[in-house]
């Protein structure tokens, strides 16, 4: 079992009699709906990031994006270093981290922030894998538009559902644009979140996964 193909090849084709491909899409009875989110019990941002806090998920870029533009961005999840994390949050009063959190505070977070972002730099197994990470997934089940890398996997999946936007990751002017055109424009933001939500409940979450693994399961 193998989560997809990396840069459009099965990495076991002749070396394995069979692959199995089951990706790590969200469960949607986990995750469900954010409208039971009281609006108070929401935590605003205007850009958040949740996860493995690493410098290969452009973690320098978007935060100097955020910091040029005075955007509240929210980090979630675990620093890869303690030095990344001090320069990180040094950067702006409008960049907070709140550690690790549980399910429940994901939920929170996603209802309450106006974009989701994910730029992993080229570099490294999320640049080529032809998969998002899991952040992305749900932040287009919790209806935000994504702000993604512009790796060409990314790049095919934005241009036919039109989720989100992608950017270089290097380049903190793009990142900036992209940013602040999706503040700038709420109705547009909207739209693309609700594409993401549409493309979620359709296609990327668990209950399309989970038949490929079952039947994997009874085969053996």
């Amino acid at each position: 079992i193998i989560p997809c193909t990396f840069d459009g090849k099965n990495i076991f084709e002749g070396r394995a009699r069979r692959t199995v491909f089951v990706e790590n899409y969200p469960i949607l009875s986990e995750f469900g709906s954010l409208d039971d989110i009281a609006p108070e019990e929401r935590i605003e941002s205007d850009v958040c990031y949740t996860g493995s806090i690493t410098e290969n998920n452009g973690i320098v870029y978007l935060s100097d994006a955020a910091a040029a533009l005075g955007a509240r961005l929210l980090f979630a999840g675990w620093f890869e270093t303690e030095k990344l994390e001090r320069e990180t949050l040094a950067k702006s009063d409008c960049i907070r981290y709140l550690g690790r959190v549980d399910r429940q505070t994901i939920r929170r977070i996603l209802a309450g922030t106006k974009i989701g972002a994910c730029i992993s730099l080229d570099e490294g197994q999320y640049y080529s894998c032809d998969t998002f990470g899991a952040k992305v997934h749900e932040y287009m089940l919790a209806g935000i538009p994504a702000l993604v890398s512009d790796s060409p996997f990314e790049k095919r999946m934005i241009d036919e559902y039109q989720f989100g936007l992608y950017v270089d990751p290097r380049d903190t002017e793009a990142v900036k644009a992209a940013i602040r055109r999706l503040l700038d424009d709420p109705d547009y933001a909207r739209k693309l979140g609700e594409n993401g939500r549409r493309a979620a409940l359709e296609r990327f979450n668990w209950s399309t996964q989970e038949a490929a693994l079952l039947e994997l399961y009874a085969s053996l």
